[in-house]
């Protein structure tokens, strides 16, 4: 084996070794360029994670934020509705109160006149009973 290894040494030419001792310079920078190019992705893609780690974040708070607008809108919306038929009733059943109260006064008051009618046939009656006895007496 050591013969084998001095016989290919001597086999590779002076011109040789310095082309392969080039050649593996220029590797070794392009490698370390290469690293410093992964190095410097690395780092925009750890900054890039964390501004979407950062944005979903604010995204899942919009949303959860969202949905509880939502139920309180939803609330708000059968609480309204709850008034409205609530109100609805209300009025239904006031408007029946008035129109039953409206009908008892009006009744009351063709009774009065009937009253008041039948007083004054009365007082007309006393009236002509009056004058014709105070004729009779003349």
């Amino acid at each position: 084996n050591g013969k084998t290894y001095s016989n290919l040494i001597e086999l590779i030419s002076e011109s040789d070794l310095t082309r392969e001792q080039e050649i593996r310079r220029d590797l070794v920078k392009q490698m370390c360029i290469l690293k410093d190019r992964v190095h410097r992705a690395d780092g925009k893609a750890n900054t890039l994670n964390t501004k979407y780690n950062r944005t979903l974040d604010v995204v899942n708070k919009l949303r959860d934020e969202r949905q509880k607008h939502n139920r309180v809108l939803a609330e708000c919306k059968a609480e309204a509705e709850r008034l409205r038929v609530g109100s609805k009733y209300e009025l239904e059943t006031t408007r029946s109160s008035y129109d039953e109260q409206l009908k008892r006064l009006t009744e009351h008051m063709v009774s009065l006149k009937e009253g008041i009618e039948e007083k004054d046939n009365l007082v007309q009656h006393l009236r002509s009973k009056v004058a014709s006895l105070e004729v009779n007496e003349l």
